[in-house]
């Protein structure tokens, strides 16, 4: 068994490879532009991936670490050099990963394996390869907007700013992390979710379903637990609608409880309710700057003060939304639930769990933005 534990910072391998960022540019370029423009989608893409080149070009050893990114990197590292390409791209890699590192959590493992496989084993690598899913991310939120607002102007400067947003481009950057694919995975089963709702035809259920199996399926070996937050949302907001939804909530209460049980078990020994209220303070407010230290989380110094400075904002605009978006509610009952379960788990409560929401905090920051810039929303209706 190889254990999944803490490596060196001497031993990484930090250099960007040149080629491989050059073609992930032109490839965001080309999937931005039908949604975004291409003048916006090459700019956006050129800033999001120049960040993590400069940065690990310029770096000998890593500024800010915590620690998983190093682990996830030497762990994956490993592995590459010990499993043959039939066992890498079969897909019993996941089971066969755990098997080895000792933990159900190893999609993340054998997406750092596929991608140092394909560009090159530089710790920057697997950055690279986050910023591009961010890209995706980006399409997906363009749609979750569109699914809201009905309104393609909208949806297209939501998204500019989301790719954009200091949250995403401070943890994407710099940190080989699988909070990326969580966001990612989470945007794909809200989307499901509102189209399910959106279309009554038979197909589009059963295709939208078949997605949100597949991607629970594939949380089993991310974060096993986060599809709970995303099938009790679904359930609250199908329910606080209509009943034309009622069995497909069904199953998905059905789906959520053995997760449920499973996630409560495991964080039976964390779970705080006596730190309820203090806990919803804490996750619901940005770290504060100045208590943040150089070597761990110094890369988030702006995109906290920027969040202090929405923080009231973003509250009022949530609140006002809540009662009068009904397809937004579906994400803010979300948010709602990862707020509630982190702040009874204080174990677990941090400034990374809290980014796992970061496209809600987006959606409302950009709605505030929209709604009090009257200039904005001319050239959004022109």
């Amino acid at each position: 068994m190889l254990a999944a534990g803490r490596g060196h910072i001497s031993d990484l391998q930090l250099g960007p490879p040149l080629l491989p960022t050059i073609l992930l540019i032109f490839v965001s370029i080309g999937l931005l532009s039908p949604y975004i423009g291409r003048k916006y989608a090459g700019t956006i893409s050129v800033i999001k991936f120049t960040i993590p080149f400069v940065y690990f070009t310029k770096t000998d050893t890593l500024i800010w670490t915590i620690g998983d990114d190093v682990n996830y990197y030497l762990t994956s590292e490993k592995l590459l050099q010990n499993l043959s390409a039939l066992e890498i791209y079969s897909i019993t890699a996941p089971e066969l990963i755990s098997n080895i590192i000792g933990s159900t959590h190893s999609l993340y493992y054998w997406y750092n394996i596929i991608i140092m496989d394909v560009f090159g084993s530089s710790y920057a690598v697997p950055v690279l390869g986050n910023v591009f899913v961010t890209t995706l991310s980006g399409i997906l939120f363009y749609h979750i907007l569109f699914e809201i607002k009905q309104n393609r102007a909208y949806a297209k400067y939501g998204t500019i700013f989301y790719l954009l947003h200091w949250d995403v481009l401070s943890w994407s950057s710099f940190l080989n992390i699988k909070d990326i694919l969580v966001i990612f995975f989470t945007m794909i089963c809200l989307l499901s979710v509102l189209k399910i709702a959106r279309e009554n035809d038979t197909s589009t259920t059963k295709l939208h379903s078949m997605i949100l199996v597949i991607i629970t399926a594939m949380f089993w070996y991310l974060r096993f637990y986060a599809p709970a937050f995303i099938f009790g949302a679904a359930i609250l907001w199908f329910i606080s609608r209509d009943k034309t939804h009622s069995f497909f909530a069904g199953g998905l209460l059905v789906i959520s409880l053995p997760i449920l049980q499973v996630g409560l078990a495991s964080a039976s020994n964390y779970v705080n309710i006596g730190f309820i209220w203090p806990g919803i303070l804490t996750f619901s407010t940005p770290v504060i700057p100045f208590q943040l230290t150089s070597a761990t989380h110094g890369f988030l110094i702006l995109s906290a003060t920027l969040n202090w400075i929405f923080y009231l904002p973003t509250v009022l605009v949530g609140i006002r939304l809540f009662f009068t978006s009904d397809r937004g509610r579906l994400l803010l009952i979300y948010l709602l639930l990862v707020l509630l379960f982190y702040s009874v788990v204080p174990y677990l409560s941090g400034s990374r769990q809290r980014f796992q929401t970061v496209f809600v905090f987006a959606w409302l920051e950009y709605h505030f933005l929209w709604m009090y810039f009257p200039r904005l929303k001319m050239e959004y209706r022109s």
